[in-house]
């Protein structure tokens, strides 16, 4: 499977393997750097839960959270959401 990239020139459309091959670098390198992004923004907020678990009393769950001494009221809530949406899932 080729990579379709196209670049744009004042004169037209400029496709030639050179450019593919360099678009592709490109596009490479920013897709990484959004994903190291993406991972220390993960590990930050993973950071701050420090236990999960899910316990059950007659068929309905309840999340059990212990969170790091400085997160907020409303963080707790955020992180609590998207734990019980990924159950859920």
């Amino acid at each position: 499977m080729e990579l379709q990239v196209e670049t744009w020139a004042k004169d037209g459309l400029y496709n030639s393997p050179a450019e593919k091959e360099i678009m592709a670098e490109i596009l490479s390198c920013s897709d990484r750097i959004a994903f190291k992004m993406r991972q220390e923004a993960h590990y930050y907020k993973h950071n701050m839960v420090k236990i999960v678990y899910l316990a059950t009393n007659e068929e309905k769950y309840r999340i059990n959270l212990m969170f790091d001494q400085n997160v907020n009221e409303k963080m707790k809530k955020q992180f609590a959401k998207g734990i019980w949406q990924e159950l859920k899932k």
